[in-house]
């Protein structure tokens, strides 16, 4: 059988103090005390022996005062959120007549991505614009200087944003608030 119990013995203390017990020899377990059994591997079931000398006790462990012990490490802060990417949201106008207008000016602007867009100048008191407006939540409002980089499907075309803002009764907008500098 690949286990058995096997008689593990700690040496007798010598006067002068407390020593540390010896590496185990093959078969045995380390951490046994005196004339007690375990089951060791490879090894054979003894009767407990009492230990000669001293009783075997473990050596008290000595603690280092507050002063000598290694502080805790405290957890890293972690660098905080990431800024989260521009707001974009979607407002669709829909004019009931083609000569309906949808009560905004826009003027191009070159985005700091490269892209293009338009930027939303003037908003036209009782236009389309305002009066969804005046019926959004205050996040979803669409101010002077919003961005719109989508009309419908087009984007990164300024003609073809103003063509379609010209031409179509209704609009899908997309809208980027954030803060740009105009060149």
């Amino acid at each position: 059988e690949p286990y058995s119990r096997s008689r593990v013995t700690t040496p007798s203390q010598p006067a002068s103090g407390p020593r540390q017990a010896p590496a185990p020899a093959a078969g045995q377990m380390r951490g046994a005390a005196a004339g007690e059994t375990q089951l060791v591997r490879g090894g054979t079931a003894a009767p407990k022996v009492p230990a000669r000398g001293p009783a075997a006790t473990p050596a008290p462990v000595a603690t280092p005062p507050a002063a000598a012990r290694p502080k805790p490490r405290e957890p890293t802060p972690s660098p905080g959120p990431s800024p989260a990417p521009p707001a974009t949201f979607d407002v669709t106008l829909t004019r009931a007549t083609p000569s309906e207008w949808f009560g905004f000016q826009c003027k191009p602007i070159d985005l700091p991505d490269g892209k293009r867009g338009l930027a939303v100048s003037k908003i036209e008191d009782g236009g389309l614009l305002d009066q969804y407006n005046t019926g959004a939540p205050a996040d979803k409002q669409v101010k002077t200087d919003a961005i719109i980089t989508q009309v419908n499907m087009t984007k990164n075309d300024v003609q073809g944003m103003r063509m379609l803002l010209r031409d179509c009764t209704s609009v899908k907008l997309t809208i980027k608030v954030d803060e740009v500098t105009f060149w």
